[in-house]
């Protein structure tokens, strides 16, 4: 993500059924991160993003976490405990807001390098970048390196991928 040089970005929000606009600080994120890391961390997890929505009427702070090994909703609700009586003793919204702590699910791309492990196995659609284009590959995911993954296509041709030439990622669901 580019930031702007007054160190703000846009996030887009839907209110009323009208598409809005709000103007939020990276440092409120940056914030929020620095502030609930610490107890994500120890309880066994790690943050995959962080999203604010919402309005004068109030804001949801979305928390998407991960384990190497799966996330459970029990985790999530425990976490969520957590990091809620941390935000309120914190002080981080002036207006009410609504927390929710969830996995990032199997549509949201794959954004740490750690999330592909638990997936080989699975179906991946890649988007690679290649001498300044932009590549679909689509395969199962048959091996993870330290820099870069193994695609296995339809033909059962097997392909190694740099991790940093990995644009996006997502796990094909089987239905």
């Amino acid at each position: 993500m580019k930031v702007p040089p007054n160190g703000t970005f846009f996030l887009n929000e839907k209110s009323d059924n009208q598409l809005k606009i709000t103007r939020l600080e990276v440092s409120t994120i940056d914030k929020i991160r620095k502030l609930i890391e610490p107890v994500v961390e120890a309880d066994g997890a790690f943050i995959i993003d962080i999203e604010i929505h919402g309005g004068k009427e109030g804001k949801s702070l979305q928390v998407y976490i991960d384990t190497d090994s799966g996330i459970s909703t029990q985790m999530c609700a425990s976490i969520s405990r957590d990091l809620s009586k941390l935000i309120d003793e914190e002080n981080i919204f002036t207006s009410r807001y609504y927390l929710v702590v969830s996995s990032p699910g199997l549509d949201r791309p794959l954004k740490y390098f750690r999330q592909y492990r638990k997936n080989i196995g699975r179906t991946l659609k890649l988007k690679v970048k290649t001498d300044n284009k932009i590549e679909n590959i689509q395969g199962v995911l048959s091996n993870v390196f330290d820099e870069e993954i193994t695609i296995k296509n339809s033909d059962s041709e097997e392909q190694n991928v740099k991790f940093s030439s990995i644009v996006e990622a997502i796990v094909e669901t089987p239905w």
